[in-house]
């Protein structure tokens, strides 16, 4: 399987993408005070 690496610098890649999987890197969501469900909606 191959890696994919978007949006990268110097010191790191803000997505990496293995396979079928995807990772994410300093995404938080707008309304932290929300739950984890409305969170993960945020930052997807």
């Amino acid at each position: 399987m191959s890696i994919s690496r978007q949006h990268t610098n110097s010191r790191m890649s803000q997505i990496v993408i293995h396979g079928n999987t995807i990772y994410l890197a300093g995404q938080v969501a707008d309304d932290k005070s929300a739950d984890i469900t409305l969170q993960t909606q945020q930052v997807l």
